[in-house]
């Protein structure tokens, strides 16, 4: 089963246990039906926490598990990631992808001529970037319509327009 990372345990709040979660999905609204929560390192899976209350605090979350009653056991939380199962994840319309659906795509010009491999995503305030790596330079372009053409989740491949590309060199 593929799991994708949907939050970050900042930290502890409080004396009583609670943690602070940063969510990284759209659909942060996730942390509030979750009875159990998958936590890894980087994206192994190591514990599964069952979840006693949640709620919402500025962009974060609080969290409290159950038998993690103090501050100290809390702190030790901090850095998993929290992890979803992917086939559980909301269905998005046809023109809607996830990030992990996308990532490593063959990227190509309009003349078909081959760009690279997108390796990330960067978000740059109301716009997010994609960087592309391509055999010995790396690129970002603004994931926008007028320079991402198409994005073929069928045969793994998306369309740019070169004019919005811009070398990582600059």
């Amino acid at each position: 089963m593929d799991y994708i990372k949907i939050g970050i345990i900042k930290n502890s709040h409080g004396l009583d246990g609670e943690v602070k979660v940063l969510p990284v999905t759209e659909y942060p609204e996730l942390f509030e039906t979750l009875e159990v929560l998958m936590l890894a390192k980087e994206t192994e899976i190591v514990k599964a926490l069952r979840v006693s209350s949640v709620r919402q605090h500025n962009e974060f979350y609080l969290i409290k598990f159950e038998n993690i009653d103090d501050i100290e056991t809390a702190k030790k939380l901090s850095g998993y990631n929290i992890m979803y199962p992917a086939n559980l994840l909301p269905e998005l319309d046809e023109n809607e992808y996830y990030w992990f659906e996308i990532k490593g795509f063959k990227v190509f010009d309009m003349e078909n001529n081959f760009v690279g491999e997108l390796e990330d995503y960067e978000e740059t305030g109301s716009v997010e970037a994609f960087r592309i790596k391509s055999e010995n330079e790396y690129f970002l372009i603004s994931n926008n319509p007028y320079h991402v053409l198409k994005i073929d989740k069928i045969n793994k491949r998306i369309v740019i327009n070169r004019d919005g590309l811009i070398s990582e060199d600059i």
